[in-house]
């Protein structure tokens, strides 16, 4: 694939000959370029990324895949709502979802939380939404995070869910209680209860202390030995 090595750093381009390099007729040279202008953290390449990339969309040249991660390397709000148009193409030919939303969460706009949300409840895009919407922290994010928890998602996307839930803190409060204090495996499994019971602990909230001691007698013994770890960490950490 072109690009895997981008511009080495004693390489790099002026910022002109690197806009000139995006339109070379070799491949190689134009991913390249695009991956360097969006290493440079230079700004003045946003509009003509978003040129390019709105090129693309309709004329598929074949470098969405490098400039849809160059803008989330430069963090630019003004990239989301074409970011947000990429994320939900629905062309089956279209290969920029998951980079898409990949792109949103480094750039973390809280913009893009609703749609990151619905494009997480799809296979293609859920390792990569699951992820963005733990790097945003925003709370509206907590249910989907919490379907994350499973010892069957993706690992990855598990961890990133965990540490999401932990930075949205006392608004998923509630949500994790809830989780704990269901018995039914028909809706949770206690893999899940005893990451909820971790999670209260690390977010410290003392609302989680009465279902957390009450855990402490659950017949699942990963259940009580979460719920005794995140008491200790709640009231020592």
């Amino acid at each position: 694939m072109p690009g895997q090595n981008t511009i080495a750093s004693e390489e790099i381009l002026p910022f002109e000959q690197l806009i000139a390099e995006m339109e070379h007729p070799d491949p190689n040279r134009s991913w390249d370029a695009v991956n360097a202008l969006g290493a440079s953290g230079d700004k003045r390449a946003v509009p003509l990324l978003m040129k390019a990339l709105e090129k693309d969309m309709t004329q598929r040249t074949g470098i969405a895949l490098a400039i849809i991660p160059a803008l989330g390397f430069l963090r630019d709000e003004r990239t989301v709502p074409l970011l947000l148009k990429a994320l939900n193409n629905t062309d089956v030919n279209w290969p920029g979802r998951e980079v898409a939303a990949r792109a949103l969460g480094d750039i973390g706009s809280k913009q893009a939380v609703p749609d990151l949300i619905r494009a997480a409840w799809l296979p293609e895009t859920r390792n990569a939404a699951i992820e963005a919407l733990a790097g945003i922290g925003d709370p509206r994010a907590t249910d989907v995070l919490l379907s994350a928890l499973s010892e069957e998602e993706d690992t990855n996307s598990r961890e990133a869910a965990i540490t999401g839930l932990i930075r949205i803190g006392a608004n998923a409060v509630p949500a994790l209680i809830d989780k704990l204090n269901v018995c039914n495996k028909e809706y949770t499994t206690n893999y899940e209860r005893a990451l909820a019971a971790m999670i209260l602990g690390r977010i410290g909230d003392m609302r989680a202390v009465n279902s957390l001691n009450r855990a402490l007698n659950d017949p699942n013994p990963k259940v009580r030995k979460s719920a005794e770890s995140a008491l200790e960490y709640l009231m020592n950490g």
